[in-house]
């Protein structure tokens, strides 16, 4: 991948060259694309936030150059928001040309190099509430998504795995984020957040409802995630963040206690009884 970017106060140009070559279980394939991002973004007198896209996409796969438009519309009020939107999201190299055996997703994928580009509308609202002590938001949002590419499940065995495809559907979405902090003292907070996602059709290895609660103190973080999943999981995890003069260190401990518990987008759909220990140091 090459790719070049130029970025000013109101205008954004992306440029980027991808050559593929997908080596599954059929033949090889050799697939390059030029993608080009003009972004173009300013205000109306205060009034409203916009943006417009225009995102061409050549690819030596089809011989086809295709042009998408995107745009966004914003406002933010005194404690409102709102957005509404439309993207364009086009299908992946892999989805287009392989074909085998994905050994990451312990599955066989069948490519579909008839795959239609995915147009997205999106309306978000967000509400926001500060008093002394305590912060809290809520934003509901609804997406509908043509085209929207999901994977299927095609209920076969090929090279002793199971096999999947990828296709197109329309989909909407309904959405609900929620976040809460109180602020106990200067270096105590206590913050809660909800996710949520429902989608019109059922999709594989998709989140799941889920509740990150998150105890601060100082540089010391102790997190409890919730995940609604067939059944509650609940894993905990801590970390700790210091700093030294120019030298910055990140400790944490995911699944502090050892739990059993499957992850919604794992595609294995086994458990993960592991302690996922992590540090990291920045100069």
């Amino acid at each position: 991948t090459f790719q070049t970017i130029y970025n000013s106060d109101n205008f954004y140009l992306n440029l980027a060259y991808n050559n593929f070559s997908s080596f599954g279980e059929e033949e090889e394939v050799n697939y390059s694309r030029y993608l080009l991002s003009l972004i173009y973004s300013n205000k109306i007198k205060n009034i409203l936030n916009y943006s417009f896209s225009i995102i061409p996409n050549y690819s030596d796969f089809n011989r086809k150059l295709k042009v998408g438009l995107t745009f966004l519309f914003s406002k933010d009020l005194k404690n409102f928001s709102f957005l509404f939107s439309q993207s364009i999201r086009y299908p992946s190299l892999q989805q287009l040309t392989f074909t085998g055996i994905h050994e990451s997703a312990n599955r066989y994928e069948i490519a579909n190099e008839n795959l239609k580009d995915e147009y997205s509308f999106n309306f978000s609202f967000e509400y926001k509430h500060s008093f002394n002590f305590m912060t809290f938001s809520i934003n509901p949002s609804f997406d509908y998504v043509k085209n929207f590419i999901l994977l299927k499940d095609l209920d076969t065995i090929i090279s002793d795995l199971p096999a999947y495809t990828w296709e197109n559907h329309d989909v909407y979405f309904v959405n609900l984020n929620s976040e809460i902090s109180f602020i106990i003292s200067k270096n105590f907070i206590l913050n809660s957040s909800f996710i949520y996602s429902k989608p019109s059709t059922d999709i594989l290895f998709y989140t799941k409802p889920q509740i990150k609660t998150t105890l601060s103190f100082n540089n010391l973080s102790l997190i409890n995630r919730l995940v609604f999943n067939e059944k509650i999981f609940s894993i905990f995890s801590i970390s700790l963040n210091y700093s030294f003069k120019f030298i910055k260190i990140y400790f944490s401990i995911e699944n502090l206690f050892n739990e059993n518990f499957i992850e919604p987008t794992n595609p294995f759909k086994t458990p993960i009884p592991y302690r996922n220990y992590s540090i990291k140091i920045f100069i």
